[in-house]
């Protein structure tokens, strides 16, 4: 008989080491790891009860809370596999995505809720996790828009979390905000380095914060009150990722001294790939656990124990790597001795314009460099003469509008001038409904 590789339940550990220790804070509760521990062992029979059995795939489709986290360890020490669906989308289309998955059933962290004040028989029923195991789904548009359906072991987030923790420490007493998603990657990476740490999770904005995850728009939006820039500084640290930063808010990052970890990742390789260590200027490196190369084309290729076991297609799990063994990002990039790695853009948004290749990413840079801009996508649009040209939407600071011809002698500072967009539009809101990735492919049929 094979033995597969397992790990005990950190949250188990940290009930053995530290039971009175913090575990989570949100507006309506406090948990100690103790009391964590017993609520998940509550809900686990309660789940059992219900026909919940290994390998059996659930569906979540919730806004975070303490009870979602408790639901998922409940179902990964069960070694059921959590279906993580967006509370955002319409109930038609959470139906289509149930079936595409291949739920057996939906559980709302809701349901779970009343049980929460109840505690555990005192049995300890299946305290281990088996890293192979497959632990979650979760759906990701990428550039193209169209979801697929990744799936991610026990071992991909645990060893995700590992790395993450030997290059930002967590520890008893730290407190890292959840302020993404948890049907996110990013925001369920949160839960996982809190816990090997023994780290408290914090839902709401709450006094104590060690820890954030913020990406480029949520910096901005709390840098605008001078209130948060007070609690930035007094963080440990603030994971920053999520696209391209300009220049102008590195600068003001490197005047206020604020603990900045600049940071890639992917969903596919469970999170963060590379980060920095400490301030924006510092040098991205590959965290432990995974690799990375530059392929011939200059494409970004990942492995290690980080990497997913595969899209979930017509119910089976089909891996996505080359022979080697390597995944293929999509990502365009290069890694030198002062920076480390450093993305140039997305294969798939590169297009071309009378025979140059651009990567909207550039351009986009260019923009948010110019001072007075939130925000700025690029798409092509297709051109006689040249095939397609470039065509720019914004999102200005406070809805200030800079004109055309303004802007354009600050972008051609930094751009030649076949890299300058054809037109600027307003960005419309509802393109960006979650403030994290843009579907430029809905951007590209607005324009047609």
């Amino acid at each position: 008989m094979i033995q597969l590789k397992k790990i005990s339940c950190p949250i188990a550990v940290c009930n053995s080491r530290t039971p009175c220790a913090i575990a989570l804070i949100s507006k309506s509760r406090t948990l100690t790891y103790r009391q964590l521990h017993e609520q998940i062992q509550s809900t686990q029979s309660d789940l059992i009860n219900k026909g919940v059995r290994r390998g059996t795939k659930v569906a979540i489709t919730s806004a975070n809370s303490p009870e979602y986290v408790v639901l998922l360890f409940a179902l990964w020490r069960i070694g059921a596999v959590a279906c993580l669906l967006s509370p955002r989308i319409p109930a038609l289309q959470i139906k289509k995505q149930i079936r595409q998955l291949g739920c057996s059933t939906i559980i709302s962290p809701k349901e779970i809720a009343s049980s929460l004040p109840l505690l555990a028989t005192g049995k300890n029923m299946g305290l281990s996790l088996f890293l192979d195991a497959p632990a979650t789904i979760m759906l990701t548009s990428g550039s193209s828009g169209n979801p697929k359906a990744v799936v991610h072991s026990v071992g991909n987030h645990y060893y995700n979390a590992k790395g993450s923790n030997e290059n930002i420490p967590v520890v008893k007493g730290d407190r890292w905000l959840l302020s993404l998603p948890l049907y996110h990657v990013s925001g369920l990476s949160i839960i996982w380095r809190c816990v090997l740490g023994g780290g408290t999770i914090v839902f709401e904005q709450h006094s104590g914060i060690t820890h954030m995850s913020l990406v480029t728009t949520q910096l901005r939006r709390f840098l605008k009150r001078k209130a948060n820039i007070k609690i930035l500084k007094s963080l440990k640290a603030i994971l920053l990722g999520g696209g391209p930063i300009p220049q102008e808010l590195i600068k003001t990052i490197t005047t206020l001294k604020l603990p900045v970890f600049l940071t890639y990742g992917l969903t596919e390789m469970t999170s963060q790939v590379a980060t920095s260590h400490k301030t924006p200027q510092g040098k991205i490196k590959t965290l432990k656990y995974r690799h990375i190369k530059i392929s011939k084309t200059n494409e970004i290729l990942v492995k290690g124990k980080t990497l997913f076991k595969g899209y979930l297609q017509n119910g089976k799990v089909a891996k996505a790597v080359n022979r080697e063994g390597w995944f293929p990002t999509g990502d365009v990039g290069e890694i030198n001795q002062k920076t480390g790695l450093r993305i140039l853009g997305r294969k798939d948004n590169m297009f071309i314009s009378g025979g140059e290749n651009i990567y909207p990413e550039e351009i986009e840079k260019a923009f948010l460099n110019c001072g007075g801009i939130d925000e700025a996508i690029i798409v092509p649009v297709k051109n006689r003469e040249f095939g397609f040209r470039p065509v720019a939407f914004v999102r200005f600071k406070n809805n200030k509008r800079i004109a055309m011809q303004n802007l354009i002698p600050k972008l051609t500072a930094t751009l030649p001038n076949f890299k300058i967009p054809d037109q600027i539009y307003e960005f419309p809101r509802e393109y960006s409904p979650n403030g994290i990735k843009v579907n430029r492919q809905l951007l590209i049929k607005l324009l047609s």
